[in-house]
This record gives structure tokens, sequence and C-alpha cells, in this order.
């Protein structure tokens, strides 16, 4: 999972322009933040739909509390937010719940190929039958496909492996570090095929050493978190689309970029039709941008497009094309 290391090729220079004050952090356990333990109540599975949304909220909680925590402790009276994927999902809901004072604390957002925008049968919010709800119904199954075509949905690989994986609330990555040295010579392949595109093969070197050290932490933290947000198709159970995110940016006249790749598997659609949304009621409100030459991770493929992007947004003093 994205980490602050990443934005090797973004940090130097978009803290080097003028009127940029830059603070950067990984939620807990990601990156380099600490790993506390987590709560074992919130890898128990509710019975009831209800109690499913309320928890889901609480493990949101247990991340954005700790990011008004941090605002409180570094005396942060007015900033703006770059997040991406889960980030950006949950930077949404840090918006919602805590940046409605009468003195708004964060009136720009950037966000980077976010997760959990779309409607799907995955939500916990509709009317509509779950997926685990759903019973054979011809009328019911024509309904949802015109709603999937509609909104999109990521373009990930459907897997057997991963799905049960889920189901039990378990990454990945802890099945692979239980694979001993193998472990090491599939990071290896992913990493360098990764990142072969960067020309100086000892920032590939330190991009390796530094996934492997992120990726091989113990105990298994805040990356567990995202078996209670997603679904193993990367849809969510409280899409931002239906949790009232659209009425929120009108409301408090937050201004937000939303930002894909070209080759992004992360479906655009859902963050397209908040933008749409939004537009409506005021189109200097909300900005929507494709950007070439680049997948999930925009800052790492198209590092000059993605910089000069973030600057112009923030109407910082530099000359840049888009």
């Amino acid at each position: 999972m994205a980490a602050l290391g990443y934005f090797v090729n973004n940090i130097s220079e978009i803290i080097s322009t003028p009127g940029m004050r830059l603070h950067l952090i990984d939620l807990p356990g990601f990156g380099n933040s600490s790993r506390p333990k987590f709560p074992a109540e919130f890898l128990i599975e509710p019975d009831t739909r209800e109690a499913k949304i309320a928890q889901i909220k609480l493990v949101e909680g247990w991340f954005i509390d700790c990011i008004e925590t941090w605002r409180i402790k570094r005396d942060l009276h007015k900033f703006n937010m770059i997040a991406h994927s889960m980030g950006a999902y949950l930077t949404s809901c840090y918006l919602m719940k805590y940046n409605r004072d009468p003195k708004l604390v964060v009136d720009r957002v950037i966000l980077v190929s976010p997760m959990g925008t779309e409607s799907s049968e995955v939500s916990l919010l509709s009317n509509k039958p779950t997926e685990e709800e759903n019973k054979p119904d011809p009328e019911n199954e024509v309904e949802l496909l015109v709603e999937s075509l509609e909104m999109g949905r990521p373009r990930f690989p459907k897997n057997y492996i991963i799905r049960t994986l889920w189901k039990h609330n378990k990454s990945p990555f802890m099945i692979l570090q239980k694979l001993g040295p193998f472990y090491s010579k599939v990071l290896s392949y992913w990493s360098f095929k990764r990142f072969k595109n960067h020309a100086d093969e000892e920032v590939i070197m330190k991009l390796h050493r530094y996934s492997y050290s992120i990726f091989n932490q113990f105990p298994g933290s805040g990356e567990l978190a995202i078996t209670k947000f997603i679904n193993h198709e990367i849809l969510a159970r409280l899409p931002l689309c239906e949790r009232g995110l659209i009425e929120y940016f009108k409301e408090y006249n937050v201004q937000a970029l939303w930002l894909y790749g070209d080759k992004d598997w992360m479906n655009h659609r859902g963050g397209e039709h908040i933008h749409t949304q939004v537009s409506k009621t005021d189109p200097s409100l909300s900005q929507f941008m494709i950007v070439e030459n680049a997948g999930h991770h925009i800052y790492l493929d198209n590092p000059a497009k993605f910089n000069s992007i973030v600057t112009k947004f923030f109407d910082l003093n530099i000359d840049s094309n888009l």
C-alpha cells in the first residue's frame, strides 16, 4: 500500500515552491508511522446492517481522530490536503466530521485516485439488498447492472483467494510474509517491474528496499482496516456518494480536485459523478482531471504533471502549464 516514500519525485519540487509549507503524514500502520494494534473488536463481523455501519464508522474514526489530534498538536488553523486512494477516502470522512467549523480549517483538497466513491450492490447505505443479502431476482439483477454501468467500478481482478482473505480480514501481505525468503523474491519481482520506468537505478533500489521495509512489518495494524471499508473488488460498504459528501462540498464551499490516471484501475466515474453533482450548484467548487501516462500512483508515474497540477490548484506562485 502507498506510503510517503513513493512521493520521492514530488516532495522536493513541491516544497521548493514559493508559498508552500508541506506537512507529510502516513496513517497509523502505514509507511513508517507507528503500528498500533488494530482493535480486535473491529475484526468481529456484526450481525446486522446497522451494526456493520456503526463498526465501519468506528474504524474510520480510528484513523481520522488521529489526524485531528495531530492537527491540534501542530497548532494548525489553516491548511489544504492532498490524499491518495484509501487516504483520500478517509480524508473525505475527516472533512465531513471535523471541517465544519464556521472558520474552515481546510478549504481545498486534492483527492488522488480515491477509493470508495461509487454506489454498488455492496453498499450498506442504500435500501436495496446488499451483495450478501441478495437473492436471485432477475428484475433486481437488471437494476443493479444498470446502476453499475452508470457508476462504473474499479478494474480490479476478481480472485477467489483474495475474496477468501478479505472475508477473514486478512491482508495479502500477511500471507506473503509467511513465505519466508520467497517473499523477498516475490516483492523484488513486483518492485523492479513497478519502478522500471525510473532511469536512475539507485532510486529503483531505494524504492525496492523501502517497499520491503514497509510491507514486511509486524504485527498487522492499519492495513487490516481496508477489509472493513471495501470488499475484495474495491467496492465501498459506505460509498462516499451516498453519505452526504456531495452536499458537504456544496454547503461548506470546499473546493475539490478529483485526479485519476489514464491507466488507473480505480474507477474514475465515481469521482466524476460527485464532481458533476457538485458542479451543478457551483462549477468553481470542483475540478476533475485524468492525467496521461499514469496509473493508480499518478505522482510516481507522471511526477512532472502531478507537481504542476498541485501547485496550480493551490494557486502557488510559479509558472505551470497544465
